[in-house]
């Protein structure tokens, strides 16, 4: 059976090659035609290309009538638009895709398992609440100064005597100071809940790259 299969080979390759020159051939016929229809319906066929079949499309064909090649119709402004949207589109989920992918790795490198993951967003946490503490007990102090600071105005009303301009500058100052160490706590207090609520989503998606990762290397080992 071999010898036969060696003497096939030749004479398929010579038949594939008269097929083409065949297809060719075909093609660059003087004698085809172009076959198209109308808006109504309505088939043509003609020696040359009018416009309107290039714009609705059409078909080559040659002496015996057979395809030789279908020419698409052409397309809109809102198609062209469109299909290079969806092309700008496509290329950018590639992109996205490809910068997940290389952070996916990362963070597999970088936390080998979800213990050292855990570990990592802890210390970030524990930093957050030292600098809330901080904020805090500064805050606690302004307090502290401010009903020092009320408390020695009005013993000096006590006495029928106006408020010196620099301790009311002092209580407006402390004010001041003390509504804004309230708005910083409160944006921190954000964030550290944000941070929580990243890290779970960080978490979550760890998991499952993290199991992708072994189940790879198990199908690898067998």
């Amino acid at each position: 059976m071999r010898p036969m299969s060696r003497l096939a080979h030749p004479l398929a390759v010579a038949v594939l090659l008269g097929l083409g020159l065949t297809a060719q051939a075909a093609e660059q016929d003087p004698r085809h035609r172009f076959k198209w229809r109308d808006e109504q319906g309505n088939l043509h066929i003609e020696d040359s290309i009018p416009p309107e079949a290039a714009r609705l499309g059409y078909d080559i064909v040659n002496a015996q009538g057979l395809l030789v090649r279908h020419v698409e119709r052409q397309k809109t402004a809102e198609e062209l638009a469109a299909a290079k949207a969806e092309k700008e589109k496509a290329e950018a989920d590639k992109k996205a895709a490809a910068e997940q992918a290389s952070r996916d790795a990362q963070m597999l490198a970088a936390y080998p398992n979800e213990d050292e993951l855990k570990k990592a967003h802890e210390a970030q946490m524990a930093l957050v609440k030292q600098n809330i503490d901080t904020a805090t007990a500064g805050m606690r102090s302004q307090e502290k100064s401010l009903s020092d600071m009320l408390a020695h105005a009005a013993e000096i009303e006590r006495d029928n005597k106006p408020v010196p301009a620099t301790v009311q500058n002092q209580i407006a100052t402390l004010k001041a100071g003390i509504a804004e160490q309230k708005r910083i706590l409160e944006k921190r207090e954000q964030e550290r809940l944000e941070m929580q609520r990243q890290f779970e989503q960080e978490l979550a998606h760890y998991r499952e790259i993290k199991a992708r990762q072994d189940e790879l290397r198990a199908g690898g080992t067998r």
